[in-house]
């Protein structure tokens, strides 16, 4: 006998082989409830008595490897695995988590960090530096580029980035030395401090060495970065009667260096003396911009840098 169940379940069709030569015409709708009984037509059009239903046992062949007779039944391995999953899905994150997450150049945790609510893209931390800072400084582009899609900013700064390193890395190297030399006399015995307070400071040390190591790295970083290339594949089209739009790509070559945002000017001179106009483009998922308010009949010259 063979069965093919279509659409809901609910309609059949049955075709017999043996003697009783019995046919379900299309369409034959089986009663939800398994206590209404079912009536068939025979060959030649009259309902067949009820007769005691039978049993159907379908016999699945078990999957090499399974450790349970149900074909659905999944492996304590790996339910252990779905568990572990969904609850790293419902951790929660904070800002600090972001920090080290950026810090330790671990992609795949900062893009779950970014997954949860409540976690500020564009928070300081201690040192006055954003995720981005930390990024951008340590020339990891694919990092920057990640943080930047999800909304983060380039915070405009009163006063200068490479002085703000040079105090940076300057305060980390004097509490390197600082906590190294009262981890040496508690040791040769010529300060007295207590089990706790010396662990305390063994643990201050390992977080301000990391910290010094990683400040320098993005004093580095900055010092060595130089000024990318200009947009590539720049194309300028008539928007409207009074509006232009100019679609861009990133640059060719970053020369080791983040693009966080491009500058579009517009000028009715050729030498963009005097400027009609400028603006900032920080989206960095949709590269391109409308000028709008032109005048028509003027010639205009479009930059983008």
């Amino acid at each position: 006998m063979k069965v093919s169940l279509n659409g809901d379940g609910r309609t059949i069709k049955v075709f017999m082989t043996d003697s009783n030569n019995l046919t379900v015409n299309d369409g034959t709708r089986i009663p939800s409830s398994p206590s209404v009984p079912v009536r068939l037509r025979n060959m030649n059009g009259s309902l067949s008595p009820n007769k005691p239903t039978k049993s159907l046992n379908v016999n699945m062949q078990k999957k090499r490897g399974s450790t349970s007779s149900d074909p659905d039944s999944v492996s304590p391995s790996k339910t252990l695995e779905r568990k572990k999953v969904e609850k790293e899905k419902k951790q929660s994150y904070d800002n600090s988590a972001l920090f080290e997450a950026v810090e330790q150049q671990d992609i795949d945790l900062v893009k779950s960090v970014l997954e949860c609510e409540g976690v500020d893209i564009n928070s300081f931390n201690s040192e006055y530096l954003t995720p981005l800072d930390v990024a951008v400084m340590t020339n990891n582009i694919p990092m920057a580029k990640m943080l930047l899609y999800h909304g983060a900013k380039e915070i405009q700064r009163e006063d200068s980035r490479l002085a703000h390193l040079d105090s940076l890395v300057s305060d980390a190297e004097k509490k390197v030395v600082d906590l190294s030399a009262a981890i040496l006399n508690a040791s040769s015995g010529s300060a007295t401090l207590s089990n706790t307070q010396q662990k305390e400071n063994e643990k201050q040390l390992s977080h301000w060495e990391f910290r010094h190591k990683l400040l320098k790295r993005m004093k580095a970083g900055y010092d060595h970065a130089r000024t990318p290339d200009p947009p590539s594949y720049v194309s300028l089209s008539v928007a409207s009667s009074s509006s232009l739009c100019v679609k861009f790509e990133e640059p060719l070559n970053h020369n080791g260096a983040v693009v966080t945002r491009y500058k579009v000017e517009w000028s009715c001179f050729e030498d963009f003396m005097p400027l009609a106009g400028e603006d900032i483009v920080e989206n960095m998922r949709n590269l391109e911009y409308e000028i709008c308010g032109l005048v028509k009949g003027n010639k205009y010259y479009v930059g983008e840098m």
